[in-house]
């Protein structure tokens, strides 16, 4: 038991390592740059938001100005959302007509090429810690993000069936007409840009969840390999 326990400390502390080398890779250029302080931009004028409509119920009718700050925010916070693939288009402008005339190759290189070095470098660590291991620490994983699903669907819901279109068409209703107390038209765009924040965030999550089950799946693939050629 204290080796499968020491086995399972050595997978997550080599997941722990993976993640990291796979973040310092994504974030060595400056497009992952922008791209984390638009983001960083997009939570700060929410919070700000959120913040501002807060003040304003503690203090009302006075404070109006508060008022108009958040919605102004908000707004803005929409327009940000608009705004980040429109800018990662125009970072990424040099290669578009590679990717129009080799659009497999232009793939691999934007989206596939630096994870892949990082998941081949830790693949022979991964192997090493043997098929026992890799099972027990694949199933717990798989549990866990089963688990972080189901709460991830709890709170956003179909946020992102739906994209950021119901949270726009209410925050152009809110400053089309004056707000009269608090509509729930108001309610809704300012409620749907907090819950695309989140499954921005959760969803990001999700993904590096996927991304280290199918590197055990297919270290476990390679176990299997290894012990089919010794006993061959």
């Amino acid at each position: 038991m204290n080796e499968n326990n020491s086995g399972l400390l050595n997978y997550i502390e080599l997941l722990k390592s993976h993640e990291a080398a796979l973040k310092s890779k994504l974030l060595a250029g400056d497009k992952s740059k922008s791209d984390r302080w638009l983001f960083i931009g997009l939570v700060g004028m929410v919070l700000v938001s959120f913040g501002a409509m807060g003040g304003y119920m503690l203090i009302k009718p006075s404070g109006r100005w508060l008022i108009d700050l958040s919605i102004v925010l908000i707004a803005l916070s929409y327009v940000v959302l608009i705004l980040m693939p429109i800018i990662k288009i125009y970072q990424q402008r040099n290669t578009i007509k590679y990717f129009f005339t080799m659009p497999l190759s232009a793939s691999v290189e934007q989206n596939i090429k630096k994870e892949a070095l990082t998941d081949e470098r830790f693949l022979a660590d991964f192997v090493r810690l043997g098929k026992p291991t890799l099972e027990l620490g694949l199933l717990e994983i798989k549990h866990e993000r089963e688990f972080l699903s189901k709460r991830i669907n709890l709170i956003v819901g179909p946020v992102d069936k739906l994209g950021i279109l119901p949270g726009i068409i209410s925050m152009v209703i809110t400053l089309a007409k004056p707000v009269a107390g608090h509509d729930w038209v108001m309610g809704l765009a300012y409620g749907y840009i907090g819950l695309v924040v989140l499954s921005l965030s959760f969803i990001n999550l999700l993904v590096k969840y996927d991304r280290v089950i199918s590197l055990t799946e297919v270290a476990l693939s390679c176990c299997d390999e290894v012990k089919g050629d010794v006993q061959g």
